[in-house]
């Protein structure tokens, strides 16, 4: 009989360090922002970046919060806005989301939802004059936003799957062939692996010295210095029960003890869910 307390032993799980790509993609968000200052096509107080989510999960929260984190290292005034959802794939809500969010002065979107709507929205919105870009996850929307996508920060899944695969081919346990940070049967890893990726960076849209900014915050993390993006002078709150809150100054190590992302706190002042 199996005891629900502890996962049988073929039960495996693994995911890339998302929140890594989140936060170097932020860089590349807030190195834009910045051009956009400094060439006065926007103000200081209008560093608004938007979230198109899907739910109130903590994978969502830690990604969005790693990618504000990313924009504000390099425009610390910057703010965001999240929309939910509440589904992972309807082209018409989450392009109507975006839209909204552009409409309230966000001069970047990005999203964790699953169709080209937010992408559309930002291309759209470019061609009737609007200053707006776009920031990818795991797919790229290069195509269909050629003018106003930036970067796309994906997860790879190959090397688990592939070292997985080898280690059942040789008889031997999933875990001792996988390259990554083993928690028990679950596994994680970021850039150091080749767990997270940077792809499709536009080189006529993004922002001057915005590949060697993002190159040198992948070389920390692939040195596995990780414990500089969840930190800071902020405090937020629990998305689930918003009486308990996390201090930032002294840091949260996120995938410290699994692989799925844990950090589910809305930091205050700074994230504002419309």
């Amino acid at each position: 009989m199996w005891n629900s307390a502890r996962p049988p032993e073929n039960y495996h799980t693994f995911k890339g360090e998302a929140y890594q790509g989140r936060y170097v993609s932020g860089i590349a968000a807030g190195l834009k922002i910045k051009e956009m200052i400094d060439n006065s096509v926007i103000t200081k107080d209008q560093a608004i970046v938007g979230f198109v989510a899907a739910f109130e999960t903590s994978e969502l929260v830690s990604g969005y919060t790693a990618f504000l984190l990313g924009v504000r290292s390099v425009v610390p005034e910057a703010v965001m806005r999240v929309s939910y959802t509440h589904t992972w794939s309807s082209y018409a809500q989450e392009k109507k989301a975006a839209q909204q969010m552009i409409d309230d002065g966000c001069v970047i979107i990005t999203q964790h939802t699953d169709t080209i709507g937010p992408a559309i929205a930002c291309e759209e919105a470019a061609q009737k004059g609007n200053s707006v870009y776009f920031v990818g996850f795991n797919q790229s929307m290069s195509e269909v936003a050629p003018r106003t996508s930036l970067v796309t920060a994906r997860i790879c899944w190959e090397p688990y799957v592939l070292s997985a695969v080898k280690a059942v081919m040789s008889n031997r346990s999933i875990e001792s062939v996988v390259s990554g940070k083993i928690h028990g049967h679950d596994v994680s890893a970021g850039f150091e692996k080749g767990w997270v990726e940077m792809v499709d960076v536009n080189s006529q849209a993004v922002a001057p010295g915005t590949v060697q900014a993002m190159n040198e915050a992948i070389a920390k993390f692939k040195k596995d210095k990780v414990d500089f993006v969840f930190k800071g002078d902020y405090t937020g709150k629990d998305a689930t029960d918003p009486s308990k809150t996390f201090d930032l100054k002294n840091g949260y190590i996120e995938n410290e003890n699994t692989s799925y992302p844990l950090f589910n706190y809305i930091l205050d002042d700074v994230v504002t869910v419309v």
